[in-house]
């Protein structure tokens, strides 16, 4: 006979795969805002352009945090996820959070600020030891995300370094598509020419097509949790979000757009490259989260030898 469950201590031990359920949209959102937002600023800082770590800086604070103390559900219980930075990876986020919060504040401050006697100016040690870390924390907070997805074993799908390097390149991409657009709109001025910002996108539009398609392919060839999670991504519940969104869409589509702006220097084309990136950024979130399967309880050997008596 085919063994279908084991009860054990009132659980049951499943011999079938596992959707995880616990983070959805809502922790889709804050990962997706966190990084596009660190990675504006990140960038913004490093052309200095004053209004672009401003308004990264401020998706961080209000997007990303609002997303996190909706989740908790009780918002005042927070301090308890930072209780214990030396074993857990929540508690030493969120501390860097905490970091690039006080920071990077102070670095837009001394960037928008009109007086140069401020102690916080840029051309002071002061100001330099702000800028660098603000810059670092908003560097750790691009990775972050991907650090917690891939550091337990759990979920085959997301236990590899490629979550973390994901994560990195698609922060860089969503900032550099959200500086370009501002830069076009004249929106606050850069301390350095930006002419390297349009080729840098369409670099990292290319990256980060390579980068996934290698990313499935490994995941092809490890446990089969992460094998049935591409199989779900690639032809199953999640493939009009992952091939649509985030391949066509997000990736193929803003390539596209970018190369028609190139050529044609039509700011409609900036809209559709800033429309198509994020909602792909977004959906590359969501889809990953979706898709984690927790390994069956009982070993695939043992089900199946049961399933051949």
């Amino acid at each position: 006979m085919k063994r279908k469950s084991l009860a054990l201590s009132g659980e049951e031990l499943t011999d079938s795969f596992r959707s995880q359920k616990e983070w959805a949209w809502l922790i889709a959102f804050a990962f997706f805002s966190g990084e596009v937002g660190a990675g504006l600023f990140f960038l913004s800082m490093l052309y200095g352009h004053a209004m672009g770590a401003a308004i990264g800086l401020a998706i961080v604070a209000v997007c990303k945090n609002g997303a996190h103390l909706l989740y908790l559900g009780k918002p005042l219980r927070f301090w308890r996820a930072v209780a214990h930075p030396q074993s857990s990876w929540i508690s030493r986020g969120l501390i860097a959070l905490g970091v690039f919060m006080v920071f990077g504040f102070l670095a837009v401050l001394s960037q928008l600020s009109a007086t140069s006697w401020t102690i916080f100016a840029t051309d002071t040690l002061v100001g330099r030891t702000i800028w660098l870390v603000a810059v670092l924390s908003a560097l750790i907070l691009m990775i972050y995300d991907g650090l917690i997805m891939a550091y337990p074993p759990s979920i085959a799908l997301w236990h590899t370094p490629f979550v973390p390097v994901l994560c990195l390149t698609y922060s860089l991409l969503g900032g550099a598509t959200v500086l370009l657009f501002l830069v076009h709109l004249g929106l606050g001025t850069a301390s350095v020419d930006m002419h390297s910002l349009a080729p840098m996108e369409l670099a990292l539009i290319i990256a980060n097509l390579l980068l996934l398609l290698a990313y499935l392919v490994t995941r092809l060839r490890a446990r089969a949790a992460a094998r049935e999670a591409v199989l779900l991504l690639s032809k199953g519940r999640y493939a009009l979000p992952f091939v649509g969104g985030v391949i066509v869409i997000g990736l193929l589509g803003t390539l596209l757009f970018s190369l028609s702006f190139s050529f044609t220097h039509l700011f409609f084309f900036l809209y559709l490259v800033a429309a198509a990136e994020l909602t792909g950024d977004f959906l590359l979130r969501f889809s990953l989260l979706k898709a984690g399967l927790f390994s069956p309880v009982l070993p695939l050997s043992i089900k199946r030898r049961d399933a051949s008596i």
